[in-house]
Parts: structure tokens; sequence; C-alpha cells
């Protein structure tokens, strides 16, 4: 079991933020799969703002591009496209 792994079963009632995070550090280490599958067991609509929900479907879909999935990177844009519209774009650029 991986660190990241080990650090969500230790926490299960995280506010998707720890999940995203650790999507971050996978995204950022160029092991998209990985991020991926820390983005999606994130639940944005716990995240405080408007903008990091956004934001993370933002990453989800770039990560999804990289791998070649450009179907879903497109489902995942348009989520945080919609969110971003439904707020002001100050907050989303913030």
């Amino acid at each position: 079991m991986t660190l990241s792994a080990e650090v969500l079963e230790k926490n299960p009632n995280h506010d998707g933020a720890l999940a995203a995070a650790l999507g971050n550090i996978h995204f950022m280490k160029v092991d998209y799969e990985e991020a991926i599958r820390y983005y999606t067991k994130a639940d944005p609509s716990r995240f405080k703002s408007p903008a990091n929900r956004a934001r993370h479907f933002g990453m989800l879909g770039s990560a999804y591009v990289l791998i070649g999935q450009p179907a879903k990177a497109l489902d995942a844009y348009q989520n945080g496209l919609s969110i971003a519209s439904s707020h002001s774009l100050e907050k989303v650029s913030a």
C-alpha cells in the first residue's frame, strides 16, 4: 500500500481536498493515472469554494488529456466550466 493510500485509509471522512491534493502530487510526478485515481476519489461538492471545484475538474481534465482520453477530459472540463460560469470569473481565476 502506498503512503497516499494509507493517508486516505486513515482519514476516510476527509473533505475531498485530501484526495485532490494527493492527485496534484501524482500529477506533478507525471503519474497521471494515479492522479486520476485520487481526483476521482475526491468529492468536489465538499470543497469550500466554487473556484476550487472548478480547478479540480480542470486538473482532472488535463490528466485525462495527458493519458489520451479526450472524451473524459472534455466531460471534466465541461464540469469545471459549468461551475465557473455559475460564479464570478474573478473567483475562479484567483
